[in-house]
């Protein structure tokens, strides 16, 4: 699911699938599969979960000179600094995450319907 926040002085897409995810994973260490909490989440990981975000979602968009303009986590919490209300970007990152989880709940209910491949 895309969403637009505005952050960095104007309106950008950010988009949380699978591939921002795992380089979350990646650089973090950090699970979600083993039952992430967003309620003992750092300022950083926020700030970094918003930048593999933003990434993407200017990737949905075709947009190479949004993927650039992104900055480095640094750069974001700086973008999140000037954008001033971070209950904002807790909301659009809850809202991200539920609609991951809502999508990997009916993957399952499927293959439970379906049944086993043969």
């Amino acid at each position: 699911m895309i969403q637009n926040i505005t952050i960095g002085g104007k309106e950008r897409p950010i988009r949380i699938g699978m591939a921002a995810l795992a380089q979350f994973e990646q650089q973090t260490g950090e699970s979600f599969i083993k039952g992430f909490k967003l309620d003992a989440f750092k300022l950083y990981d926020l700030a970094l979960l918003i930048r593999l975000g933003l990434i993407s979602g200017a990737r949905q968009h075709n947009d190479a000179a949004a993927v650039e303009e992104v900055p480095d986590v640094d750069g974001v919490l700086d973008w999140m600094d000037d954008a001033g209300d971070i209950a904002t970007f807790v909301t659009v990152i809850a809202s991200q995450l539920q609609s991951i989880a809502g999508k990997a709940k009916e993957g399952v209910a499927e293959k439970n319907v379906k049944g086993p491949k043969k």
